[in-house]
């Protein structure tokens, strides 16, 4: 193997030896073309070859290929596309190769050609430079079908120090291309110049006014984009795209920011530049904001002076401002600099200066006029102002500024308010407002004119005002003028005015004289107050004190009959009570032994003495109930404590009814008065006991809410059902349901009651379910503590409506507890 390395050593060294001579030659030569001329020449006296060839790329689309007979010198000069060659290729791919199989299409070369032109051998020689293509040698020979071994590796070591070669002479090319631009247009150029590739915006020189323009050196601007300059990179690619496919020559317009930091205008105008080996873009920059600003700004404030006139710039911020904001609105002319426009709009406009500003963003737009703003003074206080935009745009319609002229127009504004709420004062005005010459035409007529005389507006202008006047009564008129033309108004008195339909009614007058700005009277205004309603007033005065006469008498006779219920109610039950009394001894023969006859009227006597006490204590806690003296004790106690004196099972037994009490084995404990709620339990079963034939009577009890607050009780019987018409009436006082049927002979306050004791508990009552002969359910809620009481607040206003409020809220939260509960309890 060492053997092998020292032969190949030997053998470049003495290929090097036959080089050396060609290369010093081709190295002293300057230029591309000089360089292939040398080749042409002296490489047929150590490689048999022909035909010298040279490939590489011009511009940033094309490539150039030259070739060069041996014999004859010739030269032939072709262009080909770049995308797609083979060139192309290589240069992307960094491909090195050697083809040398005759008849097909190289890398670089089409072989076909040369082959059917009698070259046999030819050999493609890709030239690199730290590692990527950039151009390629060709070598081709006549009848031989492919060069030697020895031969090829010759042409190997050619190539790599070619590379070297061809390489520097391009670049010297391209530097003196450099040399004769900068000569001819950069330094004679009022404006900074820029040449610029347009594949990657990279910049390849520059002016002195360049420096001058971005506040950087020469050196530093060339190890830069052109993007750098610009406020946007996006905005500069797109810009270069631009000028490249358009290549009209036409100024552009880009915002920029210059060596200070500071934005500005930039006026460029491009143009390209075609080398020998590409296309460079030379841009002409020169700074305009100035004389925008001079140009426009000074203009409007010309034709303005007394407006404020002020600049914004893309992001709507202050700019520069005239004195007019000052004077104003009381701002200092540096003082809103840098701030944003919408900091000094009144809040409720703001929605229209956005509008205004999105249609400044278009530059189809450019201008917006008169929109009404209402701005702050620096005071705090507002102004209206009319306000109008104009927008600069760069070329590629970004908003550079915006130009704005304020008027003030707060005064008229302010008057055209005033006078279109008077106009909707004197419209809305329930009086008559008119209008009429000093000849006494009407000029103008209201609402309320038309309201009060039916006179519409077409039936009464230009028509004597004596037309609303009763028949006799001109002369008032005339008076009433001559007073106008004295005093120049009419204080309200009392007259009489005529409507259309001819009935007179009662008014009160008044008048005022209007005049001019210089004093002249031009005409007055009259107004008529219709008093037909005082009148109506004045005459039902006495009836409604005899109708409040008669309420007080009706409010006494109620007392007297509550008073009178009470008293006759107590002195009845004593009696009664007696009665029922001795009644219950005989019964159970306390005194003596009874036959069945006498047993059968006693019992009838205890029954009737019964339900009539009943009947007095539901009259008289009804009586309680309506003027607000039914007292509760209460306190805690277990609901099923009441199931044994409240079932009614004698009554039950008597008609062979069931009473099953579903309470559960946990205790109820409910707050509350046990007497009263035993009360409700004892109307609710024994009604049920009373309207059913057979079955029986079910009471279920639960806890209900998501805090168990709430207790619902469930009465259920299988009785006679009540028609759902009359669900919402049985728990009317003295309404009694089968009264036709002859079935009931009580108050019909049972129930009444019984719903009252259960609200007073804090709860509701109410049917829940009912059918005919199947049976009825009602239902009813008891808490099981007492409800919070909230603190008043006598110190502040609306204490007793929070109590109110609360006791409301702490309600529907109870409800709400329950409600979900049983949804819950459904669902699962």
């Amino acid at each position: 193997m060492q053997g092998d390395q020292k032969l190949a050593l030997k053998e470049d060294s003495a290929s090097l030896a036959h080089l050396n001579p060609l290369l010093l030659t081709i190295s002293s030569v300057d230029g591309v073309s000089a360089i292939l001329q040398c080749l042409a020449k002296e490489l047929p006296k150590i490689v048999p070859c022909e035909k010298v060839g040279f490939c590489t790329r011009i511009g940033h689309d094309k490539l150039e290929y030259l070739e060069l007979a041996a014999d004859s010198g010739e030269t032939k000069r072709t262009e080909l596309p770049l995308m797609g060659s083979s060139l192309g290729q290589s240069i992307l791919q960094g491909a090195v190769m050697i083809d040398n199989q005759t008849g097909h299409l190289s890398v670089f070369f089409d072989s076909r050609e040369l082959f059917e032109h009698g070259f046999e051998a030819f050999a493609d020689l890709p030239l690199v430079r730290n590692g990527k293509v950039f151009a390629a040698l060709r070598v081709a020979a006549r009848n031989a079908n492919s060069f030697r071994q020895r031969e090829e590796h010759l042409l190997e070591l050619l190539r790599d120090h070619a590379s070297n070669i061809f390489y520097n002479a391009i670049t010297i090319e391209r530097l003196a291309d450099t040399e004769k631009i900068f000569g001819q247009v950069f330094e004679n150029s009022h404006d900074a110049v820029f040449i610029v590739n347009p594949l990657n915006g990279a910049i390849a020189a520059v002016n002195s006014k360049a420096e001058e323009l971005t506040g950087k050196s020469r050196r530093e601007l060339l190890e830069e984009r052109i993007c750098c300059i610009f406020t946007s990179q996006g905005d500069a690619d797109a810009l270069l795209k631009k000028i490249v496919r358009e290549n009209t020559g036409k100024m552009e317009i880009m915002e920029y920011v210059n060596g200070k930091r500071e934005r500005g205008i930039l006026q460029i105008t491009p143009k390209q530049i075609h080398l020998e080996r590409g296309m460079l873009l030379e841009l002409s920059c020169k700074d305009v904001t100035k004389e925008l600003e001079i140009k426009d700004s000074y203009t409007d404030l010309m034709e303005s002076i007394s407006d404020i006139v002020l600049s914004l710039n893309d992001k709507y911020e202050f700019v520069s401002i005239n004195d007019g904001m000052e004077k104003i609105l009381g701002y200092g002319k540096t003082a809103l600099v840098g701030t944003q426009f919408a900091s000094i709009v009144y809040d409720a406009d703001l929605g229209k200066l956005v509008e205004a500003f999105e249609k400044l963003r278009m530059p189809s737009v450019r201008n917006v006029k008169s929109v009404e703003l209402r701005l702050y003074t620096a005071k705090r206080t507002n102004k209206y102002f009319e306000f109008s935009g104009k927008g600069y745009y760069d070329s590629l319609g970004n908003l550079i500024k915006v130009n704005v002229v304020l008027k003030d127009i707060d005064e008229s504004m302010k008057g055209r308010q005033l006078q279109e709420m008077l106009s909707r004062v004197l419209t809305e005005s329930s009086d008559a407002v008119f209008r009429y010459d000093q000849q006494g035409r009407i000029q103008s007529w209201n609402g309320g004119a038309n309201r009060i005389f039916g006179y519409s507006e077409q039936e009464v202008i230009e028509k004597e005002v004596t037309k609303l006047y009763p028949p006799g009564w001109e002369s008032g008129f005339e008076s009433e003028m001559a007073q106008l033309r004295t005093s120049g108004k009419i204080d309200g008195f009392e007259s009489t005015r005529m409507r259309k339909d001819g009935t007179q009614f009662p008014a009160r007058i008044s008048a005022n004289t209007l005049r001019d700005q210089t004093g002249k009277e031009i005409g007055y205004v009259g107004i008529v107050k219709d008093l037909s309603d005082k009148e109506t007033i004045r005459m039902n005065a006495k009836e409604r004190e005899e109708l409040e006469r008669r309420n007080k008498e009706m409010a006494n006779e109620e007392k007297r009959r509550a008073y009178y219920i009470s008293s006759v109610s107590h002195e009845l039950r004593t009696p009664l009570t007696n009665i029922h009394g001795y009644s219950q001894l005989l019964f159970d023969e306390i005194p003596g032994k009874l036959n069945i006859d006498q047993k059968g009227q006693l019992q009838v006597i205890c029954n009737e003495t019964t339900r009539l006490t009943k009947l007095i204590n539901d009259i008289l806690d009804f009586s309680k109930l309506e003027s607000n003296k039914f007292k509760l004790n209460l306190r805690y106690f277990d609901l099923r404590d009441l199931e044994s004196k409240c079932s009614c099972l004698a009554m039950a037994e008597r008609k062979g009814l069931y009473v099953n009490w579903e309470l559960g084995d946990e205790p109820l404990q409910v707050y509350g008065d046990p007497n009263r709620i035993a009360q409700v339990f004892i109307n609710l079963i024994s009604n049920s006991i009373k309207f059913t034939e057979k079955g029986g009577i079910t009471v279920r009890a639960e806890r209900r809410g998501r805090k168990g607050k709430v207790i619902r009780i469930e009465v259920t019987d299988t009785g006679a059902g009540i028609a759902q018409e009359e669900w919402k009436n049985i728990f009317k006082k003295f309404y009694q349901v089968g009264r036709e049927e002859g079935k009931s002979a009580g108050t019909g306050l049972g129930l009444t009651i019984s719903r009252e004791i259960v609200k007073l508990h804090g709860g509701e009552m109410g049917v829940t379910w009912s059918e005919k002969d199947r049976g009825t359910t009602i239902e009813f809620t008891l808490r099981t503590e007492p409800k919070k009481k909230k603190e008043k607040r006598a110190d502040k206003p609306g204490g007793e409506e929070q109590q109110l409020k609360d006791a409301m809220e702490e309600e529907k939260e109870d409800i709400e507890d329950s409600e979900k509960a049983e949804a819950a309890e459904k669902a699962g």
